[in-house]
């Protein structure tokens, strides 16, 4: 039984052409990226300087460290 397909609509005819719209798609976006322009923003410093009122004293704490629990457990006798 013979394949039953539409020679029109075959892409493998035009592969090569949509594989270089790819590649000029991806170079345009990637060039206009590298391209694009950024401008310094003015700021002002007053409104930055909140961290020096939020800082709290936090007290030091100890560490208690105890000695390890020995369980014991019941050995295996020997074969």
């Amino acid at each position: 039984m013979l394949p039953k397909k539409n020679p029109k609509a075959d892409l493998n005819r035009n592969r090569t052409t949509y594989f270089l719209i790819g590649l000029i798609l991806v170079l345009f976006f990637t060039w206009r990226a590298i391209e694009l322009k950024t401008y310094e923003r003015d700021i002002e410093l007053d409104l930055l300087n909140v961290m020096k009122e939020d800082q709290e004293d936090i007290p030091i704490t100890e560490m208690k460290i105890t000695p390890p629990r020995h369980l014991h457990r019941p050995r295996r006798p020997l074969k």
